[in-house]
């Protein structure tokens, strides 16, 4: 018999309550004067994309979030989406924190919410996107920072063409950076990256494929097909990162799988890079065979403490700090697992998908 899905709610105190239809509005309205300063609000699409994502989920009814109340305006706010995980075999709703504001960070609206947040009322409660001024009110709570888990990696496979991108230079200009760039691959001397067959496949076979490939990790999502559908769904409408495709390594034997969104001008953000214990490396060799064949001028990813000895040794690899990964938690099973490094967050698990990190502006 199935475990019972274990369930906690941020505490809820006076003057904080669960975000309702009609804050959406005023959380609009603070999400731009936070987060998108210059842009105008409203925005035509922001509010529905806002409710599906956080009310409408296969777990909706366990989504929303927190808003805390100054006077009689919102003074601060937290989205919270569901997502079921899985924690040495039982069931519990993890809830990915997202897009915390507060029109004044010192305020009582935002302690508010900062206190609703403290471990010892999770069952796990994370995020990967806090932001320095942030981690410290995550850490006082009584939650763990995920160091490796922080970091982006970056792999440069054009690199006078991804310094152009970064000055925004016009992409018209591509044709004048080729020779320096063969150029410099040449003084590189790289070696042919000599990896396993991969093939494309549809949304619904990677969503099949990819619980299997975590299932060694004590503590992962569940990525039961119906909800990782609906993630993978959401994910694909995050037009700024560009079109998500799907990739199967090791053909009917498959080793693993990888996802990526193909950017734009030639800048790939990689989703996700699943494998099979001991297969990490091969993986990674088949993306970036796959990257380089594609002429692709840069690629990025959540780094993974498992998926760093397959990275590091590939050219034009490095690493910097994204965004603080912390997690909070009452079971000491869990941060045991932390501490391990055997509890899979980031990807599909985090926020780098969300539209609400790169559209309306």
């Amino acid at each position: 018999m199935q475990d019972k899905v274990e369930t906690s709610s941020p505490m809820v105190k006076p003057g904080l309550r669960p975000i309702e239809s009609a804050d959406l509005p005023a959380i609009e309205q603070m999400f731009f004067d936070i987060f998108r300063p210059g842009a105008k609000a409203p925005h035509p699409e922001f509010r529905e994309y806002f409710h599906r994502l956080f009310f409408t989920g296969p777990l909706g009814e366990q989504g929303g979030g927190l808003v805390s109340e100054d006077g009689e305006e919102v003074g601060s706010a937290i989205a919270l989406m569901p997502i079921t995980y899985i924690a040495y075999g039982r069931e519990l709703v993890a809830r990915l924190a997202c897009a915390f504001m507060s029109r004044v960070p010192q305020s009582k609206a935002a302690a508010r919410i900062v206190l609703s947040l403290r471990a010892r009322g999770q069952d796990m409660l994370f995020t990967d996107s806090a932001a320095t001024t942030a981690v410290g009110h995550w850490t006082a709570g009584g939650s763990v920072v995920i160091p490796v888990n922080s970091l982006d990696w970056l792999c440069t496979f054009r690199p006078v063409t991804s310094a152009a991108r970064r000055t925004r230079l016009p992409v018209a200009l591509d044709a004048l950076w080729t020779l320096p760039d063969r150029a410099i691959l040449r003084r590189m001397k790289r070696l042919p990256i000599v990896a396993p067959a991969d093939n494309e496949i549809s949304l619904s076979a990677y969503a099949a494929r990819a619980p299997e490939m975590i299932a060694h990790f004590s503590v992962r999502p569940k990525w039961e097909r119906t909800e990782m559908e609906w993630q993978l769904r959401m994910a694909s409408e995050n037009r700024p990162l560009g079109a998500l495709r799907f990739f199967a390594v090791g053909g009917d034997n498959s080793i693993g799988c990888y996802a990526y969104f193909t950017g734009a001008g030639g800048i790939v953000r990689v989703l996700d890079i699943l494998a099979r214990p001991g297969k990490e490396a091969d993986v990674v060799r088949a993306l970036y065979a796959r990257l380089e064949a594609e002429r692709v001028v840069e690629a990025r990813g959540s780094a993974h403490p498992h998926l760093l000895a397959a990275l590091s040794p590939l050219p034009g690899m490095r690493f910097r700090h994204r965004a603080f990964t912390c997690v909070a938690t009452r079971h000491q099973d869990i941060r045991d697992a932390i501490a391990r490094n055997d509890i899979y967050i980031g990807g599909l698990a985090g926020e780098s998908w969300s539209r609400l990190m790169t559209d309306f502006h």
